[in-house]
This record gives C-alpha cells, structure tokens and sequence, in this order.
C-alpha cells in the first residue's frame, strides 16, 4: 500500500510534508527540514487518517545537555525543554500549529469518583498526549535525538529518546541507540 506522505516527500520534499502539520513556520537556520518530515512519517500518521485527533498531538524541541552542565532542567525526553507546539485542525487534510493551552478542570480520578466524566468531552479536551521533540541544533549535523511518547492519565506515560541518523541521500532514519527512557 503507498504511503501518500513519503511520496509526497520524495515528489516536492520536506517542507511539503510540514505543511500539512503546519509545521514549515517554525523552522529555523537550526533546523533540518528533512528530519522533522521523516520524524512525522515515522511516528504519526497524516493528518487525513481517521485516528488522527489533533488536540493530542504535541511536538517540542529540546536541547541537548552538555556533560556536567549546571542548571539545566531535564524533562522527559532527557534533554532541555524549549518550546512546545498543540495542533488544530483546518480541514480535512491540513492541521495547524497553535499555542498549547492546558483546559484548567477536575482531574481525572475527581471525574471518576464524582461521576461525572462529562468534562472529558469538552472542547480541546484530549485525555491522551502524543508527543514528538526533537533535538535542535540538527542543520549540519549527522546525528540529532528524537522522543516519542505518550500519557494518559491519571499520571501514566511512556516514552524513548532514540539517536537518529542522516543517510548519505539527506533522509534520516532511527537508529536502535536509545538515549533515555521515560516511565511516570
């Protein structure tokens, strides 16, 4: 069966399959283009597929700490946080990026013990966070991390950082070195 995004990426390139996310604005001369398009390909599925729920999907970029470095804070991913991005869709076909803005409401065992689950369908309400962050700098460079993870709650998550590496051709592909694991 074709896969309508790696041959979209092979036809027109990466920023065609960023697009789709709504993720070409964000690019910058630190990012390689090429490696969040084969990142999206290879862990979420396009935004047309019926699986799809956009208010679930977050996608960050962290920075890779030094050895010994003072003062970094570590998130799940093993690296330093920098910014995180939520999706909306804007047809069938297409998402865009927006600011991630957390529903303030009753936790999840609150709803539970109360009875009422009602707030679980409120708008942006996604019980389930998939997450894609990617090291950056990754322009020039032969190696960069990637995480991929996911909670539920009430407090449950999973999650890799893998090393990906950059072919000879320009494409990236995920290597089998993990860097950190993560479990709550």
């Amino acid at each position: 069966m074709p896969d309508p995004l790696r041959e979209l990426l092979e036809r027109k390139g990466a920023l065609e399959v960023l697009r789709i996310y709504g993720l070409d604005r964000l690019l910058t001369d630190q990012d390689d283009a090429w490696l969040w398009a084969c990142v999206l390909i290879h862990h979420w599925p396009a935004p047309w597929e019926s699986d799809v729920e956009p208010a679930a999907l977050r996608f960050g970029i962290g920075r890779v700490i030094s050895e010994g470095e003072a003062g970094a804070q570590v998130a799940r991913s093993g690296m330093e946080h920098s910014e995180e991005w939520c999706f909306e869709r804007v047809d069938a076909d297409h998402l865009r990026v927006v600011e991630c803005v957390e529903v303030q409401g009753v936790s999840f065992m609150m709803m539970v013990a109360s009875g009422n689950l009602s707030a679980m369908s409120a708008p942006q309400a996604s019980m389930v966070r998939d997450y894609l962050d990617i090291s950056r700098p990754t322009y020039g460079q032969g190696k960069a991390l990637v995480h991929k993870g996911m909670s539920v709650p009430p407090n449950a998550g999973v999650g890799e950082t893998r090393y990906w590496k950059k072919e000879e051709d320009g494409s990236w592909v995920e290597t089998e070195e993990v860097f950190s694991r993560w479990l709550a």
